[in-house]
């Protein structure tokens, strides 16, 4: 399977960037970076703090393969880019990752002798790739058998974990 992007704008209308009206070509900045913090103790450094740093995405744009209809492509690229904020779809093997951004820039040069206009083109991360995950759950019916009768006690974690001991009620105990 070839790797495929998509463009989505804030209307929900959204571009290939690979199609005959736009052809990305030699993408960068699919990658995470992270700024570390470090303490120095002695000759020692102790990691603090990590965060996902702000990435790019660069990529050459060339428009159309129909030399009239360059500039007009170009320019309903433009129209579509001018919805922010923006959404890049990457479609792998993996599966199909989402990373929103925002438009850093997008040059606009003159066409080639052969008609062909290729552009540099720049986006901003705002967050890490995601993935759209749905759930299902179902309904079902109480069993009274599976009744608990006693005490509970719950530890809840500045993490979001909690432990749950549960003391059950032991029937003719003392």
């Amino acid at each position: 399977m070839v790797r495929k992007f998509e463009l989505i704008n804030s209307n929900g209308e959204s571009v290939s960037l690979f199609s005959e009206k736009l052809f990305a070509t030699a993408p960068t900045g699919l990658g995470l970076n992270f700024d570390n913090v470090f303490s120095a103790s002695d000759n020692y450094f102790i990691h603090t703090k990590s965060k996902v740093a702000q990435g790019n995405f660069q990529t050459t744009i060339t428009f159309s393969q129909i030399k009239t209809a360059t500039y007009s492509d170009f320019s309903d690229f433009a129209s579509f880019l001018s919805h922010q904020p923006l959404t890049l779809k990457y479609i792998t093997q993996t599966g199909t990752w989402y990373r929103d951004n925002l438009l850093k820039s997008i040059s606009k040069g003159e066409a080639s002798m052969a008609g062909l206009l290729s552009e540099s083109f720049d986006i901003e991360f705002i967050n890490p790739w995601y993935r759209h995950k749905s759930e299902e759950s179902n309904a079902y019916n109480s069993d009274s058998d599976m009744q608990f009768f006693g005490k509970g006690y719950l530890t809840a974690y500045k993490n979001g974990s909690a432990y749950v001991y549960a003391e059950p009620e032991i029937k003719g105990a003392i």
